[in-house]
């Protein structure tokens, strides 16, 4: 019988380990991106290899939205910032309004080897404590009349299936 190798986490032509268990398969010295999208916001993801004692670092960017001008809206334009300053006092500087759209970024360590469990951990501990902010952020993002580059995004409520919650236990 052929013995089942190791499970992979696979990024375009990269396949990183899934953990440190089998480190020779671990990813080599080299630099690799990658996207995803979370809450309906698009990031991107670089990998640069820092030295090969400290391990990688992540550079994670994600392009929640337009900010809009105050002649769209007043209301949202306030909201926005107010919830904007909120964020980055409690979380420090991870969100950034850059070329009238609301940017939320941070680099985050990955030890070594890099493997798929060590950049979903890095990548979980980033975006938990954002995602309220990206939820209320959600609110305030209405289009304006004829502006089609943001598509209205609601938050997106938690999937009670996905926690192995049935309807019947809900109720």
């Amino acid at each position: 019988m052929q013995k089942a190798g190791p499970f992979h986490l696979i990024l375009g032509e990269l396949r990183l380990p899934l953990d440190d268990a089998d480190a020779s398969q671990a990813m080599a010295s080299r630099d690799f991106q990658f996207r995803f999208v979370y809450q309906r916001i698009p990031f991107s993801v670089t990998c640069r290899d820092a030295d090969a004692t400290e391990g990688a670092l992540l550079h994670v960017t994600g392009d929640v939205g337009v900010m809009p001008f105050s002649a769209e809206s007043v209301t949202a334009r306030s909201g926005l910032k107010t919830v904007i300053e909120a964020a980055n006092r409690h979380l420090g500087d991870r969100f950034a309004i850059t070329a009238g759209r609301i940017r939320v970024a941070a680099g985050l360590p990955v030890p070594r080897p890099v493997t798929a469990v060590g950049i979903v951990s890095a990548l979980t501990l980033f975006l938990l404590p954002v995602r309220p902010y990206l939820e209320t952020i959600a609110v305030f993002q209405v289009p304006a009349p004829g502006r089609r580059d943001t598509p209205p995004r609601a938050p997106v409520p938690p999937d009670p299936g996905a926690a192995g919650i049935s309807a019947e236990a809900e109720r």
